[in-house]
């Protein structure tokens, strides 16, 4: 039976409506008085606000043929439209600069490598032992076919995989290269650094040892190209109840490594190894009312590359980027999420899952 992630404890998120922004048909026999209190909202308030928008001035300047049809658009909407708009455009900023200062203010080295290190060290749910002269290490099939070419093709070349609950044992045969050198590369393998045992007079050599065996450089790239297909995790996001019941053609189904997630988020770690130890099959059910399917790419890239990139939000559901394209959109009724509801989202998301360097990210201030 597929562990369920829970619902919200508060109020259920299907019957909460969005705020969204719409301009309403202006009649003829709007009075004069709301017309003129329209207009100093308009020239006091929004425009001056306006001009001290930082992404202004950062990213470019704003044609007057834009200008124009901006200030067009705009001229028959009401004060509530209008201050409902410059809302809208003040989270936008705000998200951006959060995502500046998270950037700016992340540590050198990366908690991905971190996480990664932690889980080989202390074997947590390992699935696969390699054995090198004689010393044998606990490890991870995703992360090495992910890592390096040489365990990549010994996967690739077994016919038959196995399917009983003893791990998979890889013989290393090089037996020229030291035990300490081994060592090692695993820990390059498993977070794109060199262990401080490695010398500036021998990482030559070593570098040669990765290039011989097709260690990858970039530790998250890596994880990325990866094809789902070869993941032993699957996350099923479904509106179904608590009981179960949940209709199986409306689920979404992402495939992932469950050996990344156990290394980044203790809560999952505590389900996957639940489901191990009764010799389950790694399929967790979300509920989608505590995370919802929208968000389920935001998340696992930031889980594999220690990036928060909100453009990987579904098409129709993407962060305002308060552009006059967007403007436009919104004066035509399209409904959008505001962009700083998508962070409280995430943030709540980040903190149910134990996900701490996401948590941070948007803690800054």
């Amino acid at each position: 039976m597929a562990e369920s992630m829970g619902a919200l404890s508060s109020s259920v998120r299907k019957e909460f409506r969005l705020d969204w922004i719409a301009p309403t048909s202006t009649s003829k026999g709007d009075s004069i008085r709301r017309n003129r209190l329209t207009s100093i909202i308009h020239s006091k308030c929004f425009i001056e606000k306006l001009k001290i928008f930082g992404w202004r001035q950062k990213y470019r300047q704003i044609s007057r043929e834009d200008q124009r049809a901006f200030c067009d658009l705009i001229s028959h909407w009401t004060s509530t439209e209008l201050v409902a708009l410059l809302t809208e455009m003040e989270s936008a900023c705000g998200v951006r600069e959060l995502i500046s200062v998270a950037e700016e203010t992340r540590p050198g080295t990366s908690v991905l490598a971190t996480d990664l290190l932690n889980a080989w060290k202390n074997e947590i749910v390992p699935d696969c032992f390699v054995t090198h002269k004689g010393f044998r290490y606990a490890a991870h099939s995703f992360i090495l076919r992910a890592r390096c070419r040489y365990f990549s093709d010994f996967w690739n070349s077994l016919v038959i995989q196995q399917s009983d609950d003893k791990k998979l044992e890889i013989l290393f045969m090089n037996n020229s290269i030291s035990s300490e050198t081994f060592q090692a590369m695993l820990y390059y393998i498993y977070s794109g650094e060199y262990d401080k045992s490695i010398s500036d007079f021998d990482r030559q050599s070593f570098n040669a040892i990765l290039q011989r065996y097709g260690c990858g450089s970039s530790l998250s790239s890596d994880l990325m190209a990866v094809d789902s297909q070869k993941c032993d995790c699957t996350l099923i996001f479904t509106m179904g109840n608590r009981e179960g019941i949940h209709n199986e053609n409306r689920d979404y189904r992402i495939k992932c490594s469950g050996a990344v997630l156990a290394a980044r988020s203790s809560y999952l770690r505590s389900v996957i190894e639940k489901r191990i130890l009764c010799g389950e099959e790694l399929e967790i059910v979300i509920n989608e009312h505590l995370f919802p399917r929208i968000y389920a790419r935001i998340i696992l890239d930031a889980i594999y590359t220690d990036r928060l990139d909100l453009n990987k939000m579904p098409d129709g559901c993407q962060v305002s980027v308060s552009s006059l394209s967007e403007v436009q959109a919104i004066a035509s009724g399209q409904r959008h999420f505001a962009p700083l509801r998508h962070a409280i989202d995430i943030f709540h998301i980040a903190q149910f899952l134990n996900l701490p360097y996401l948590i941070h990210g948007w803690c800054i201030n």
